[in-house]
């Protein structure tokens, strides 16, 4: 089997297990499963293909990288970042968009990084858990979970944010954390946010945006990031510009390849996308 039909079915069998079951694993299970001489990352493997009734060659696979791919976290680390800590995130609710939070339980799995590429060719996801309860701020549309400030999207997008110079343009103005890292970087000058939905504007200008490091650097335009983003490349007024307008790596795919093209007819900035690496995966 090639590396790359090995980490496809492993990637298949971690997403049905995130996608059907995530909090299947409990603490009881692991510390029994160690008791048997395996590692924590092992015993998480081996729980993790039971669980969604992996075959035996998937779950040898799994074994086998399960060192590379699962790992425990400390959820105080996360509840002490600054967005967190600074941002008083209330919940609250305007025309079926909502202001709450997620709980991740003890032991529950969750991506944790973007999918990660190591020197024999492998390119494995990232998968952790929490030895206890955490929550995390929250935005709701429509009844359906829009973005939430995980661990992933805090160890993705605030890297993003540390890379952001000068005049910053971003796509997707969701709960403000790329916003928020992006005016805490004194490399910063100024932000200007594109979101269509004036929902999600009302909630961030009413609850978050008085909590960020320099509100009155920021300017938030209201309409759909892919008739704007042309315009405003043309201009040429921005030195950074970041995009996030898709939910995660299923739906970002065909945005990302559109944004692309954009790039390449307005050059002279330094363009970012959220989770760039896991979506060349899957294109």
């Amino acid at each position: 089997m090639s590396r790359a039909d090995a980490d496809e079915r492993i990637i298949g069998a971690i997403s049905h297990f995130l996608n059907l079951c995530p909090d299947a694993i409990t603490g009881d299970m692991l510390k029994e499963m160690c008791l048997g001489g395996l590692s924590a990352p092992e015993a998480y493997a081996l729980l993790l293909c039971a669980s969604v009734d992996a075959d035996t060659e998937t779950e040898r696979l799994m074994l086998r990288d399960s060192g590379r791919i699962f790992f425990e976290s400390d959820a105080g680390l996360y509840e002490k970042e600054s967005y967190l800590a600074k941002v008083p995130v209330p919940e609250t609710e305007v025309n079926d968009a909502a202001l709450s939070c997620v709980t991740i339980k003890p032991f529950e799995a969750f991506p944790c990084g973007e999918v990660r590429a190591f020197s024999d060719g492998a390119v494995l996801p990232q998968i952790s858990w929490f030895a206890r309860e955490a929550r995390f701020p929250a935005l709701l549309l429509d009844g359906r979970l829009y973005m939430s400030i995980v661990p992933n999207e805090i160890l993705t997008i605030a890297p993003e944010a540390a890379r952001a110079r000068g005049r910053v343009l971003t796509l997707g103005l969701g709960m403000g954390y790329f916003i928020f890292k992006a005016l805490e970087n004194p490399a910063v000058e100024t932000v200007t946010c594109v979101e269509r939905d004036d929902r999600v504007i009302r909630l961030f200008c009413t609850h978050i945006r008085p909590h960020l490091p320099r509100p009155e650097a920021l300017t938030i335009l209201q309409g759909d990031a892919f008739q704007l983003a042309p315009k405003l490349y043309a201009e040429g007024q921005f030195d950074f510009v970041f995009a996030d307008l898709w939910h995660d790596a299923q739906d970002g795919p065909e945005m990302y390849l559109r944004l692309k093209q954009m790039e390449l007819e307005a050059p002279g900035r330094i363009y970012s996308y959220w989770i760039e690496n896991t979506l060349k995966y899957y294109i």
